[in-house]
């Protein structure tokens, strides 16, 4: 790499030697130099990629430049925190395996040299992820994000089934099924609303906080703004996805009896909702496709990603109907065998006169 200088890479290194130790850098806190040392090694491995690629040393590599200020998220959360990142969150990456003191600069360039001993795609695809570091894996293509908006509905069902017994209570006790579908659709929408509250508020003071703090520090000077649609944009997706996502198990929530709740346990009711139901369902997934398309610039490559997305969501379920009927299927013609076993019982005189009635070991009052 040293005989191939990149002018962006001799640019940063010009600008790091004009730099002079002062007394604000030395009282710098910490937070600083970890937040500078992700966001460097982030643009050292996208030139790393770049070199190893022209040289026909790796296969696929997206670099993260331009977005290393997500290293200013990564160290305002929690290491367990779960993140679904970006394909270009590199500095963020770097930044949370620091504080879980994870070589993940290394982690990084296997992905990059597909490598199989690469912690989270056994070098199948340059991904972001690590179980030990909350880091969900993604891909780059953006319909692969799909998959983990299932997982995300999941969660809203287990969160939902866990609250059996409340919601029968309630009903037992009177509730009538509206109530109970808008109280616990309020719940899921206070949780989605706080943790979309808190995403908003940090991503719109992380480029304020990295120069109030780092100003004297960084060799060019970081222009803050409020935008106020994009924040607009992602609150709105964010709402209307728990939104999908939780309707459904909230109207048959609604509709089912307390016995059929529990009962539900093992065997999902097949009801419908409601048609009043549907249609706030219909609306909530077509607000997400105009949230989509109001999103990019490109109207066009906004509808072809919505038109993805509903295939790639047809496909599934349409999967996942046939492995239901298949498993029941299966299921049936395994209980099709007990008629033989019944044929098998001894129906002789002997084996009549030797059983005895149920009922005569049970109290007179149970018998009556």
């Amino acid at each position: 790499m040293a005989g191939e200088p990149d002018p962006l890479e001799e640019h940063l290194l010009e600008a790091l030697r004009a730099l002079e130790p002062s007394a604000a850098l030395r009282a710098a806190p910490t937070e600083v130099e970890d937040l500078w040392r992700a966001q460097v090694d982030s643009r050292q491995a996208d030139y790393a990629a770049r070199w190893l690629q022209q040289h026909g040393r790796s296969f696929y590599t997206i670099g993260s430049a331009g977005h290393e200020s997500n290293a200013a998220v990564a160290l305002a959360l929690r290491v367990d925190d779960p993140a679904l990142l970006h394909y270009r969150s590199g500095a963020f990456y770097l930044a949370r395996a620091a504080q879980a003191e994870v070589e993940g600069l290394r982690d990084v360039m296997l992905g990059v040299v597909a490598a199989a001993v690469e912690p989270i795609a056994g070098g199948r695809h340059k991904v972001f992820g690590r179980k030990e570091l909350a880091v969900i894996p993604m891909t780059s293509t953006i319909a692969s994000h799909l998959p983990r908006a299932v997982g995300v509905a999941l969660a809203i069902q287990n969160y939902l089934a866990g609250k059996t017994t409340t919601i029968a209570t309630l009903k037992c006790l009177g509730a009538p099924g509206g109530l109970v579908f808008r109280v616990y659709l309020l719940q899921v929408l206070v949780l989605a609303g706080s943790g979309i509250l808190a995403g908003l508020v940090l991503g719109q003071a992380a480029p304020w906080l990295l120069r109030t703090l780092a100003t004297s520090v960084l060799p060019f000077q970081v222009a803050g703004g409020f935008y106020p649609m994009p924040l607009l944009i992602a609150a709105g997706c964010g709402l209307l996805t728990a939104l999908t996502f939780v309707i459904w198990p909230l109207a048959q929530a609604r509709a089912v009896s307390p016995a059929g709740m529990f009962r539900a346990l093992i065997a999902p009711p097949r009801t419908r909702p409601p048609t009043a139901i549907l249609m706030l369902l219909g609306l909530s997934i077509a607000g997400l496709a105009a949230l989509a398309l109001l999103g990019v610039a490109d109207r066009r490559l906004g509808l072809i990603f919505v038109a993805v997305a509903l295939v790639a969501a047809a496909l599934l379920a349409g999967l996942a109907l046939l492995l239901l009927r298949g498993v029941r299927l299966i299921g049936r013609r395994g209980g099709a065998r007990s008629p033989a076993r019944a044929r098998n019982v001894d129906h002789s005189p002997s084996a009549a006169t030797s059983a005895k009635p149920c009922s005569s070991s049970l109290p007179p009052a149970v018998r009556r």
